[in-house]
This record gives structure tokens, sequence and C-alpha cells, in this order.
């Protein structure tokens, strides 16, 4: 069976096949494709694919056609659309047509759909060579005790974003004992003019006070699952995993918080690398799928009861509510609360590791069906 696939992420996972990766354009003429048994198309093609029209090369011969749609631009796109797409890719590519996506719920809507996550796979483990060197802790800490309630990685602003920010600056939990948000310049004090202002900054910066003086950490990078910086000597340059153990809890903010689907993304994958008690600012029972995956979360130490609200307003309403009292409780609490969930936290760190097989098992199977 010959395999193209254009994805890198899966280098690892059809290693030893007869498989072949290389970048192509389905409406491109010149695109040098081979005839192939299967053709994997992703990730970041779904705006093209189902939201724009597409006259297919007449290179494009395949058996089967397995689009990964992992980018959030489809994911809020009615059934009966995604339906009529994939039907028009039938018709067009004259080939089975499998279309894999990150939101489990639409696959229990209509079986055509498989649900693959990519989250599984991205931490860098697994797209170099192998887990990499876990951080000392204690490296990066700052105090013996916290220093920030929470940390909340704001990203690029969107609706729903927006609306969970609002939410936490209309109750007042937007203050100098919190962390910063990337992309939105740095967290501390920020009026909504401000943020206005700075919406459309790509990097942040991050100024915190550290016994008594100001520290300035430059400018933020992420990268899926890992933390890194350029300068990989500074250890100020390691901004979000500075902030990270050095808060009490994480507030993990997904990229929507809608209830057509219900993915989460590499934000929540973080939390769960860097054994971090978080509560998710996310997509409706979203918390519900983590477990379906093989997570544990928190019930018991936060009230988890907004992953079942429908509403995102009520949703963020209650999430809001949950910050706030666990805003209240001491570091001492805190120590013994990490104590208490040590187990959870270790167990998730070590299921995340395990993740790659069932991914490339998942692959393999859609393959093959």
């Amino acid at each position: 069976m010959k395999i193209i696939y254009s994805d890198r992420i899966d280098d690892e996972h059809l290693k030893g096949l007869d498989a072949t990766r290389m970048n192509f354009n389905l409406s491109d003429n010149t695109s040098k494709l081979e005839v192939c048994d299967v053709l994997i198309y992703g990730m970041d093609k779904f705006n093209n694919m189902f939201l724009k029209p597409v006259k297919f090369s007449k290179n494009c011969n395949c058996e089967k056609f397995i689009f990964k749609c992992d980018w959030e631009g489809g994911f809020n796109l009615p059934i009966d659309r995604l339906n009529k797409r994939r039907d028009e890719l039938k018709y067009a590519l004259n080939c089975d047509v499998i279309i894999v996506t990150q939101n489990e719920s639409l696959t229990r809507i209509d079986s055509k759909f498989r649900y693959l996550h990519r989250s599984w796979a991205s931490p860098h483990a697994w797209v170099s060579s192998g887990w990499p060197k876990e951080f000392a802790i204690d490296n990066f800490k700052l105090s013996d005790q916290p220093i920030f309630k929470f940390n909340y990685f704001h990203g690029t602003p969107r609706a729903d974003k927006i609306a969970m920010l609002n939410s936490l600056q209309d109750n007042n939990l937007l203050n100098d004992e919190i962390c910063v948000w990337s992309k939105f310049g740095k967290g501390i004090n920020l009026s909504r003019k401000k943020r206005e202002n700075q919406a459309n900054q790509s990097k942040g910066k991050m100024e915190i006070t550290h016994k008594g003086k100001l520290v300035t950490l430059s400018e933020v990078y992420q990268s899926v699952g890992q933390f890194y910086t350029s300068l990989s000597e500074d250890f100020l340059d390691y901004n979000n995993v500075y902030s990270i153990h050095n808060s009490r809890f994480s507030l993990v903010q997904e990229t929507e918080m809608r209830t057509t689907t219900n993915r989460y993304t590499e934000k929540t994958i973080k939390a769960v690398q860097t054994k971090q008690i978080f509560i998710l600012a996310g997509n409706y029972h979203t918390l519900k799928l983590l477990r379906q995956d093989g997570f544990k979360t928190f019930d018991g130490i936060i009230d988890e009861s907004y992953d079942n609200i429908e509403d995102r307003d009520s949703r963020i309403q209650a999430i809001t509510k949950e910050v706030k009292r666990l805003c209240t409780i001491s570091n001492e609490e805190w120590i013994d609360i990490y104590n208490s969930a040590e187990n959870i936290l270790n167990y998730n760190l070590n299921h995340l590791k395990t993740l790659h097989v069932k991914y490339k098992t998942e692959l393999l199977n859609i393959i093959n069906e």
C-alpha cells in the first residue's frame, strides 16, 4: 500500500510503511503527485477545503482520501454543510473519503467522521527525537510561595475569549496577583481600553514584581506541547513556565467555548504536561471528553459542574464563580491540595506520554479500514 501524506507529525507514525511526506496543492496541476492508495491531507487546510471552492488537479489519483481537519475553521459548521462537501469531495476525487476530526461530538452525530486527536501526538516527544527533558521546577520558582493566584494565557482575541476575559474583569479577578496572557501585553491591571489598543499585538511581555523589584520577562514564545525560546540559556525567557510554576492553579482558556464542538487543544495538554491543577474555560462537555480519553480531572477539588452547562454565558458565570472561590484559598491550603492531587497529576502526565501509541493505532485503523 502506497501512502502520500502532508503532515510532518505523521513521520514517526508511518515509519516502516511505503509512505512519503510531500507538500502538495490539490488544485495545482503542477504538483507532482504520484498515484497512491491513500492520500492524507492535513492539517491546516480546513478553510480551503470546506469554506472555499476547490478545483481538483488532474494529478490527484488515489483509492482513499483521508482529510485530517485539525484546524478550528470548520468545527462550528453545521453537519449538513460538512456532509455536503464530503459528498462533493467523494464525487470529484472518485474515491472513498474519510474526514478525521478532533470534534468527538461530530462523530456521534454522523459515522462518516472519525475521531483522532492531534494533541495526543503533538508534544515534541513524537515530532523530534523523544520526550524532552522535563523542566526542573525549582529552576523556575521565584519564591517559596506562589506569586500568582492563577495563570491565564489568553492568546489571540476571539469572541468567546473576550467574554470570559470580561467576566473576570467585572468580578475584579484580574489584578496584580495573576500572571499575564500572551498577545495582549502584560496582564496586570489592564483596562479595557488598553486591552483594545493591544489586541492586535502578535507577542506580549510580562512584568512582575519580585522581592520589591520589577522583573520584565521578554517576548512570550509558545509551541505545541512545550515551552521554549531561542535563548535557551536564559531561564527568564521561559515566560510560560515561570508563570505556571509560580501560580496556584491554571485557568486554561481554550480556543472557543461552544456547544457544537467538545474538542480540547494543546492549551489543555500544556496544563497536563506541567502538572497543574486547572479549571477549563472551554467547550461544552470538554472535561467529559478528557475523561473519555483516559485523563482524570479534579472533581472534589474543583466544582466541575460548569462542564455540564450548555449555555456559554451561564458556563462562563459558573467558571468565574469557581475561580473567585479558588482565589480565596490560602497558600498553605494549596500545598495540601497539591499533595492530595499528586497521584492525579502524575497519572495524567504518564497517560499523556502513552497517547502517541493510541494516535498511531487509530491512524492505521483509519488507513486500513
